[in-house]
């Protein structure tokens, strides 16, 4: 018989009265029972949906929904925009941008998988990668090829740290079976990598057979080459592997004179085999490069002495618009003889006939080195930060003076400079335009409020602190930058900005800078990475 909810109260009364249920009934309760059963399964299959339903209008009433998917896309981006997508076996993920922005709701993180230019810059810990092979028998992670291999857009690949081995240990050890397995899918995707290249990348790349002798290598997308030092250029050359990069406009080139040889007392250098290689490469690219870069030089002279030698055939600075020199290796020296020694006549300048960007970093005997040797008479902008406090003034007038600074240069940024040196190249600099320093010294301000003939042109001052973000210096109070512009622009309009305690101010029409937006920007603590 069909059970009816009425027949359920019947029976429910009959056993509170103590009443006794006849054969002929309980005979009919297993198909009553199964009948109940399934009519319970459809009501809450409908309970189900109605709770779906009521789930998804709320949902859509949220404001996290309002938002349009090319806003959420855009929002995505800025966030990976440092380290993009951290390839990497950790349990960390969940605080590693974009994952847990795209652990909000499942519409964000649908939003996170579908969008391919989130996945066309990738960090790879590479440390990670090998102690995860170690526990797995030497296998990748899988969504490490397939995060890779998706797609057709251009592919921005790093990986960090990069482990260097002992000569002849590279196969002795396991986990490097894995690292070559590694870097060998990683050249098949070399046509697709865009932006900057490591050296250190591309040799091992070349040691795990991911790149064959004798051939060239196309990177049709590259525009910057890092970390061009010896022992890399020695892989490409015993391997005959020729470079192409058609796009590229920056090259960091490292200690080219580490494996050369001094000849005393002459003091006369010889550059080894790599430094004929670099001349090539650099050679057969200069009509695209734009900046260059040397980076961790032992010897100040080595590195002009590089630039002297190279072949007329090879020249390489025709085009160079931006060049930069750093010196923080550890124990780094000047040259066998004392640099500050040297008379001015025996430091011969280099002519950088289009360079309009200089920047150098390092102790003050490096920077010294550096402008006393460099003609820049197309000079834009100077960046220079020192390490110590040691002088420098007698080689920045030289500097000055060798690169006419006194009517092309418009931006300067220093950093680790006396005030009382900064006061004496202000004097010196009649058009510039923009100044940026670490701190504003109460004797630069009072110059400058004294004297309104001392950088007469100066339309932005910018004091970005020694250490930005939260717990940083104080910012500067606008109104003291306001001031030392408006006294020089009379009748014209000044605005001021305070954010992550960088402060600037600009005169109407002079909110330019000559030097990159990332000089300025704060930037925050780097990602971990995500979890496969």
């Amino acid at each position: 018989m069909d059970w009816t909810p009425a027949d359920t109260q019947k029976l429910l009364d009959r056993f509170r009265q103590g009443g006794q249920v006849s054969d002929s009934e309980r005979q009919s309760f297993p198909t009553a029972l199964h009948a109940l059963s399934q009519k319970l399964e459809e009501l809450k299959r409908e309970v189900h949906l109605l709770e779906l339903g009521t789930n998804l209008l709320k949902s859509a009433q949220s404001p996290f929904r309002r938002i349009p998917p090319e806003i959420l896309c855009r929002i995505l981006a800025h966030v990976c925009a440092t380290e993009g997508m951290v390839v990497a076996p950790s349990h960390r993920s969940r605080r590693a941008p974009p994952w847990n922005i795209g652990a909000v709701c499942k519409h964000w993180r649908d939003v996170v998988y579908s969008t391919p230019g989130l996945w066309t810059r990738l960090t790879i810990q590479s440390a990670e990668l090998v102690m995860y092979g170690k526990r797995h028998s030497g296998s990748l992670p899988p969504k490490f090829m397939d995060s890779l291999l998706a797609g057709s857009l251009p592919l921005f690949v790093d990986i960090q740290p990069v482990v260097y081995v002992e000569a002849g240990g590279r196969e002795a050890r396991p986990e490097f079976g894995l690292r070559h397995t590694m870097y060998r899918q990683l050249a098949t995707l070399l046509r697709r990598w865009s932006g900057e290249i490591m050296g250190t990348l591309l040799r091992e790349c070349c040691l795990s057979a991911g790149v064959d002798k004798n051939s060239s290598l196309p990177l049709p997308m590259i525009d910057k080459l890092s970390d061009l030092r010896t022992e890399i250029v020695d892989t490409f050359r015993e391997m005959n592997v020729t470079l192409e990069m058609p796009k590229l406009r920056h090259v960091v080139v490292g200690d080219m004179e580490n494996s050369g040889t001094w000849h005393e007392p002459e003091d006369m250098f010889e550059f080894p085999p790599a430094a004929r290689w670099c001349w090539d490469f650099l050679g057969t690219h200069a009509s695209s490069l734009r900046t260059l870069e040397f980076v961790d030089w032992g010897r100040v002279l080595e590195v002009f002495s590089f630039i002297a030698e190279c072949p007329s055939d090879k020249y390489f600075l025709a085009n160079i618009e931006q060049i930069g020199f750093s010196s923080w290796a550890y124990g780094a020296v000047l040259r066998p003889r004392s640099e500050q020694n040297l008379r001015e006549e025996e430091v011969p300048a280099t002519l950088f006939p289009r360079v309009r960007h200089v920047w150098m970093t390092g102790k003050a005997s490096h920077v010294t080195g550096y402008l006393m040797r460099i003609q820049a008479p197309s000079i834009k902008s100077l960046k220079i930060t020192v390490a110590d406090d040691e002088e420098i003034v007698p080689a920045l007038s030289t500097f000055l003076r060798n690169s006419r600074c006194h009517e092309t240069l418009q931006s300067l940024y220093l950093k680790g400079v006396n005030p009382q040196v900064t006061i004496q190249m202000l004097s010196q600099l009649p058009n510039l335009r923009e100044l940026v320093l670490p701190e504003l010294p109460l004797e630069v301000e009072s110059a400058l409020e004294a004297a309104t003939d001392l950088a007469p042109k100066l339309g932005r001052l910018d004091i970005v602190p020694k250490k930005n973000g939260p717990g940083g210096s104080r910012p500067v109070e606008p109104d003291r930058l306001v001031k030392l512009l408006a006294s020089r622009h009379d009748g014209r309009r000044v605005y001021s900005f305070v954010s992550y305690n960088r402060t600037w101010a600009f005169v109407e029409g002079c909110n330019v800078s000559g030097f990159p937006k990332d000089e300025f920007v704060w930037k925050a603590e780097p990602v971990d990475a995500f979890r496969f």
